[in-house]
């Protein structure tokens, strides 16, 4: 699993990382906290942190999920966050929820790509938030995607927003790089693309173990 973030000032609000816990599950994590640079750093860490705690517990995704969106409403309310969350296992299962997060994708080795939408609201908002946990598949020569929206709103020279295209084809792009697949996103997107990400951004990629 590789994992890329950045923002134009400071660290910023979004968290990207791979979690590998006691029990050898792995999981990933991508939250981007509202706002930007150095105000959302805090409450970005607090989610990075909580989320390795919650799943080297033993909770599952949608859980994980509902108790983190309390957490976070009760130590930053009225700060809203969005968030995905998986679990990876070394038969290519992922089982998976969002709060309210940009869709994560799936490129297939055969060049189709499946979207993995929102399965519940925003963290922080509601008081009995509720996630639906959802499973897909990750074969050999799949790679899965997940980026905050700092870089679905990367500019063009044109002026226009990549969107959610942009990311699917910068995705499909880098389906088959080697070595870090989630540098070479990011490096597609300021090379290829020439795009320029003005916002806090995360990237995360992910294959199946073995």
């Amino acid at each position: 699993m590789w994992a890329r973030a950045g923002s134009p000032c400071g660290r910023g609000g979004d968290r990207a990382l791979a979690i590998d816990c006691p029990d050898e599950n792995r999981f990933v994590f991508v939250a981007d906290v509202a706002g930007r640079g150095r105000g959302a750093e805090r409450p970005a860490d607090f989610l990075a942190d909580a989320a390795r705690l919650l799943v080297c517990q033993g909770m599952g995704v949608a859980t994980a999920l509902e108790t983190l969106s309390l957490a976070f409403g009760h130590y930053f309310g009225g700060r809203f966050a969005s968030a995905f969350l998986a679990c990876i296992c070394d038969d290519g299962t992922v089982a998976w929820a969002s709060a309210g997060h940009p869709d994560a994708l799936i490129v297939r080795a055969e060049g189709e790509h499946e979207h993995l939408g929102a399965s519940g609201p925003l963290l922080g908002v509601f008081r009995d938030p509720s996630y639906r946990e959802s499973s897909s598949a990750l074969h050999d020569g799949d790679l899965l995607v997940v980026t905050t929206d700092g870089v679905s709103d990367a500019l063009l020279d044109d002026g226009t927003r990549i969107g959610e295209r942009g990311v699917a084809r910068c995705a499909h792009a880098v389906r088959d790089a080697a070595r870090d697949p989630a540098g070479a996103f990011v490096y597609h997107l300021f090379g290829a693309m020439r795009a320029r990400l003005d916002d806090d951004w995360a990237v995360l990629a992910a294959r199946r173990a073995g």
